[in-house]
């Protein structure tokens, strides 16, 4: 992987990690459909990358909140076991249940995609395309099952969710925006996810420096584990040590 592409790929995981910090979020939701099926592993691979470029993109350019969950379940179930690969769509279909709007990217419908459109048609759910041939084919699926065709939406104002781009450094945060998200990131309790806590209380923090060697001009040293935890949660952590020690050891009453 090269320098810049190393940079691409962390900015985007950067950005999409926050996405659900703020609890009081109240953007719309929208599920990624994409192909992930391909003849190589390669194709694979690609195509799990290009679903987080979608999510990237719909979080960035597009205000929402974005979720595929084919660009990450492929690392925890195979998707060439029968079994795994049937968990893997019925975590799909409940995710796109708690969905906003279903957005079919990329330039073809896969079977599993399929499955999700069909679904979402089921559900009443909104569904927005990017391309006419996609829209068509989605219409096409909508008259089969006797759906409500004002749910489907054309828009194509945004080229890389059709499938004709590849992500660049243009779709990418800058340098800026990264060390910011780190900061933001550092500054959280790694328990409670609080960040007006580093206010009013002092905290420990441990870093892990695994790579030294700059990345997109950044230094890759601030690529690091942090060890955060606000008063209140630190009060309870050693509170429950304590009492586990005193168990071990035996001297705890029964009263």
């Amino acid at each position: 992987m090269r320098q810049e592409e190393q940079y691409q790929f962390i900015t985007r995981e950067l950005y999409l990690e926050h996405q659900f910090i703020k609890q009081e979020d109240q953007r719309t939701r929208a599920y990624i459909c994409s192909p992930l099926s391909a003849k190589t592993d390669e194709e694979f691979l690609e195509n799990m990358h290009r679903a987080r470029a979608y999510m990237h993109y719909a979080a960035k350019e597009m205000g929402l909140v974005a979720r595929a969950p084919h660009a990450y379940l492929p690392m925890l179930l195979c998707d060439r076991i029968p079994n795994e690969r049937a968990l893997a769509l019925q975590f799909g279909l409940r995710l796109l249940e708690e969905s906003d709007i279903l957005m079919v990217c990329g330039d073809r419908i896969s079977l599993g995609m399929q499955g999700e459109i069909l679904h979402a048609i089921s559900i009443k759910a909104r569904i927005l395309t990017f391309s006419y041939p996609i829209y068509k084919k989605v219409c096409e699926y909508v008259r089969k099952e006797n759906g409500d065709a004002e749910l489907i939406v054309v828009d194509e104002n945004h080229s890389f969710m059709a499938g004709k781009e590849i992500p660049t450094t243009e779709n990418m945060i800058s340098e800026s925006e990264y060390t910011g998200l780190l900061d933001a990131r550092d500054r959280l309790c790694r328990f409670c996810q609080s960040e007006s806590a580093n206010e009013q209380s002092s905290f420990t923090q441990q870093v892990c420096t695994e790579n030294s060697a700059n990345i997109g001009g950044l230094a890759g040293s601030r690529w690091s584990q942090h060890d955060r935890e606000c008063e209140k949660c630190q009060v309870t952590r050693l509170a429950d040590d304590a009492h586990s020690e005193a168990e071990k050891a035996g001297i705890l009453s029964d009263s």
